[in-house]
């Protein structure tokens, strides 16, 4: 199989192909970002790197790039474009912001299709407002699947996948915990999930974001604590803590102030780069050649492998 890959950091999709037990003879991956393609580069330096996506085309059979032009057929477009401006946590622009890069893939999967009607595609991106997930969904004419990672890994990672690959269904639930992960033996204490998040509370602990007469504090903010939340590159967003809020008097509505605890290793941590690897089912050190900050933002954009094996096992090769 020849395959496409767009947006591809840190090619979990060639991860997840041969996971799924594909044969890949060539893996053409589209990305820009140095750290990614270096951890990449490294360990699969058969893959064939073509730089920037609006430099791409195809034209009956041949791939043109940056890094050159290649003579091939493609069985398969994968792609994760930018969610900055499709997420909850971005600025709301839409296809105004840098999520609009979603039209490059789109135009490069209708060059591909023009020359093969029967490539396959896979294209992932965040739970998004419906307007503008109806867009995609009229353009790639399929309707998206949402998958949580959590069916396969310790993550709640609600995602959106539109294919055409047939018959794809939901992955199994494999019941995968954070006590489970942190506490095989049920020895104790586990570690809970939670993240720190800034916030304005009244006098009765409950939430006025909009109050500027309250200053922003910082809290502890536990989640459910079977899983992690969502990765991103925000460390912050996702931190383990050992502390029982039913058993802390501290804990009103659900945090404890920052100022309240002491340095990270008093009752709390930020995960690791490994265990963003474990959680996201990358193999653990896929990307220690990297420096740690880099490490987190390479997986925390990444795709949850398992998932993407999961849709890809559905081809009929």
């Amino acid at each position: 199989m020849k395959v496409l890959s767009l947006f591809d950091g840190i090619s979990c999709g060639l991860l997840a192909l041969q996971r799924a037990g594909v044969q890949v003879d060539a893996y053409y991956a589209s990305e820009v970002d140095k750290s990614a393609i270096k951890c990449t580069s490294t360990h699969n330096p058969s893959i064939i790197q073509i730089a920037d996506v609006s430099k791409v085309s195809f034209k009956d059979g041949v791939l043109t790039t940056e890094k050159g032009v290649f003579k091939t057929d493609i069985d398969l477009v994968i792609g994760g474009s930018p969610c900055q401006s499709f997420s909850a946590a971005g600025d709301g622009s839409g296809f105004g912001g840098k999520s609009g890069l979603y039209w490059e893939y789109s135009r490069v999967l209708k060059e591909v299709q023009a020359y093969n009607p029967g490539t396959l595609f896979l294209l992932e991106n965040v739970v998004m407002r419906q307007q503008w997930q109806d867009v995609i969904t009229k353009d790639l004419s399929v309707n998206p699947i949402l998958i949580d990672s959590a069916l396969v890994s310790h993550q709640r990672r609600k995602r959106l996948y539109w294919t055409n690959i047939p018959d794809v269904d939901q992955p199994k639930d494999l019941q995968l915990s954070l006590d489970k992960y942190f506490d095989p033996y049920g020895h104790g204490p586990i570690m809970r999930s939670a993240q720190i998040v800034g916030r304005r509370l009244n006098k009765d602990g409950k939430r006025e974001d909009h109050n500027t007469d309250i200053p922003v504090k910082q809290y502890l903010e536990f989640r459910k604590a079977d899983k992690v939340n969502t990765l991103t590159t925000v460390l912050k967003d996702n931190v383990l803590t050992c502390i029982y809020p039913e058993c802390d008097s501290r804990v009103v509505n659900g945090r404890i102030p920052m100022d309240t605890l002491g340095e990270q290793g008093d009752g709390w941590r930020y995960l690791t780069p490994e265990e963003y690897e474990v959680f996201q089912t990358i193999p653990k050190g896929y990307t220690q050649i990297l420096p740690k900050t880099q490490r987190y933002k390479a997986v925390g954009n990444a795709w949850t492998v398992d998932v993407i094996a999961h849709i890809l096992s559905f081809m009929k090769l």
